[in-house]
């Protein structure tokens, strides 16, 4: 490959990693790439809510928690599909970003899930030092993840994935695999009234109100393997090794009026904790909330999201809004999202679409 379409290379893959949380030194950032249109539209704090296939990404611990209501005993299985035509502001047509991920209780055992990401760089065209075309390749990213899930108690769920990770710059001598593990831990109270039994705070509105059965808590490791090499093993990276920690709570639930749901999430990519410390870690991590509306009836079900997200470490997309929305019929859900580009590159905001299907 001549120098030229090394350089070529090298800037695609450096301007696809401009949306993700990452930090100098990581590779394979596209792991950071959050998936569903659902979770985007709410600003990606989704790690305590986590209650779609797309959980396998951003806590797996919230397969064993997918079941409508409580039936555990009758979940049914669901696929999950996503497109996004990545950072349109580039004017790349071949930059995407899809997902996949299918998920199925086995009774007695847990829930299962097989999910993959995948982010389409480009097609380039190899020539020799006269200029003669030598034919094309592909620059992709893409990750195969195992996921496995169950409750330990009626409130508490854990799970994780096995990831293989495959990275291409170059069919020949610009190809870089891994494996890594994810771990995840979600918690959702019991039905218990905070201040409805405290003289004098009971009787302010809305205090009396607050049930912790609504509120969940949410934490996941991801991406944490060995560092990862293209050629060169000396000179390998590691992986973007990312925390999330993260609350949801219904703030109303009400069938004549709809479900307010408020979610909130702080994550980092946790490269330099060793020698930086945790606290500092912590400080410069990316915060992110969401609300999403839903209004039921008898027949469809329909969705109103927004979200917010700053990053106090990014140079390249310290703060952005996000919004979208959603309708399901029967056992189809449709939902798209927008997200806000980096100021600096105009307006063009990111699409996402998603399409769940319950089987």
């Amino acid at each position: 490959m001549t120098k030229a379409i090394s350089l070529f290379v090298l800037l695609i893959v450096c301007i696809s990693s401009i949306p993700a949380s990452s930090e100098v030194g990581t590779a394979v950032v596209f792991l950071t790439l959050a998936p569903g249109a659902r979770a985007n539209g709410m600003g990606q704090a989704f790690v305590a809510v986590a209650d779609d296939a797309t959980a396998a990404f951003y806590n797996p611990a919230g397969l064993a928690l997918t079941c409508p209501g409580d039936d555990t005993l009758r979940c049914p299985s669901e696929l999950f599909l996503m497109h996004s035509p990545w950072m349109p502001v580039f004017g790349l047509d071949d930059l995407y970003l899809e997902y996949f991920a299918l998920t199925h209780q086995v009774e007695g055992w847990g829930h299962f899930g097989l999910s993959a990401n995948y982010l389409h760089v480009g097609d380039v065209t190899e020539r020799d030092d006269q200029g003669n075309e030598l034919g094309e390749f592909k620059v992709y990213d893409l990750a195969f993840n195992l996921s496995y899930s169950t409750k330990v108690t009626e409130s508490m769920a854990v799970g994780g994935n096995l990831k293989y990770i495959r990275s291409q710059l170059h069919p020949d001598d610009g190809v870089g695999t891994d494996w890594a593990v994810d771990l995840g831990w979600l918690y959702r109270f019991g039905d218990h009234r905070i201040f409805g039994g405290i003289p004098g705070l009971s009787s302010i509105p809305g205090l009396n109100s607050f049930n912790t059965k609504s509120l969940r808590l949410g934490a996941s490791l991801s991406n944490w393997g060995p560092d990862i090499a293209y050629k060169d093993q000396s000179q390998a990276d590691p992986l973007p090794r990312l925390l999330r920690l993260g609350f949801a709570y219904d703030l109303l639930n009400r069938p004549s009026i709809g479900r307010f749901l408020l979610s909130a999430e702080m994550n980092k990519v946790m490269v330099n904790w060793d020698q930086d410390g945790f606290a500092d870690e912590i400080r410069e991590s990316k915060r992110s909330v969401g609300l999403e509306y839903t209004y039921s009836d008898n027949t469809i079900q329909v969705f109103l999201r927004g979200g917010y997200y700053y990053d106090r470490e990014a140079s390249n997309v310290p703060q952005g809004a996000t919004f979208g929305g959603g309708l399901r019929y029967n056992r189809f859900q449709f939902d798209f999202a927008f997200i806000e580009p980096p100021e600096e590159l105009g307006t063009t905001y990111t699409k996402m679409y998603s399409l769940k299907v319950t089987i």
